[in-house]
């Protein structure tokens, strides 16, 4: 299956379900600052905004189990998630979508690629209940390198990969290289682009036919309920990078600055 195919097939996954109605699933991050008005901004979702399809899908009917007014319309479903903090931000959906294509094309899995900066852990060590449990020593910690590959944090530590991928973990230098033109852009390359009001945030590529680009991403609530969905950008000009093309969005992204705004692929995607 070519690679289009089957991020498409992986990106479609939350294009949830229930009752015979289709809908996208909605965003949801745990941060108030972020969800402010969009959202219920003082709830913690249940998934931290990195529920995988299923997960989100059986906590829905459980809650709809619960309620006596069931959902009519694929809106009326995703206002429910979102009252009860359950949705994706673009991070948990871009570990779904990456860490599946890999397992699929038989490449390592993301874990084994990402890294943890080491003064992170020990700072987490000090500071959250949960990093302190099992027989783990700051001073073993000490002894590693700066960067440890994700795999061995959460083995380690008996941590789930998905809750503590960020943005900025999926675009570190160790991990991805640069992609300077539109036209060598290929699916599953990433998209890092940031906002004033949103922060970081990451799209990723699912086509390149030549005339423009298919991606897919978790979009912030610029509709009170965002999520999920696909977008196109017009290549302009294929020689050159994606502030030169066609895009509704290009007003967020400013390559060459420290946020590290570009187009990235992951290291082992280049062998």
């Amino acid at each position: 299956m070519p690679d289009s195919a089957r991020i498409r097939k992986l990106v479609d996954e939350y294009q949830l379900e229930v009752g015979g109605v289709h809908f996208w699933a909605p965003y949801w991050v745990n941060d108030p600052k972020l969800m402010g008005d969009a959202g219920a901004p003082n709830l913690r979702g249940a998934f931290k905004g990195k529920g995988t399809p299923e997960q989100l899908t059986l906590s829905l009917k459980r809650l709809i189990a619960a309620n006596s007014n069931r959902p009519q319309s694929a809106a009326d479903y995703r206002s429910l998630m979102r009252a009860h903090g359950l949705g994706i931000d673009c991070s948990g959906f871009m570990y779904h979508v990456l860490s599946g294509w890999l397992r699929a094309a038989r490449r390592p899995s993301l874990p084994r690629q990402l890294v943890v900066n080491r003064d992170d852990i020990l700072t987490a060590m000090q500071r959250q209940k949960s990093w302190q449990r099992g027989k783990m020593s700051e001073e073993e910690v000490r002894s590693w390198p700066q960067w440890v590959p994700m795999q061995q944090v959460c083995q380690r530590f008996h941590k789930n990969a998905r809750m503590l991928t960020a943005v900025a973990t999926l675009v570190h230098p160790k991990v991805v290289v640069p992609v300077e033109r539109a036209k060598d852009i290929r699916p599953g390359d990433l998209i890092k682009l940031t906002s004033r009001q949103w922060g970081d945030h990451i799209a990723i590529v699912v086509e390149n036919n030549g005339s423009e680009l298919i991606i897919a991403e978790s979009t912030e609530p610029e509709d009170k309920l965002g999520g999920v969905t696909y977008d196109q950008i017009q290549i302009k000009n294929p020689e050159r990078g994606l502030e030169h093309q066609g895009w509704k969005r290009a007003q967020n992204y400013h390559p060459g600055d420290a946020n590290r705004d570009g187009i990235w692929r992951l290291q082992e995607m280049t062998q």
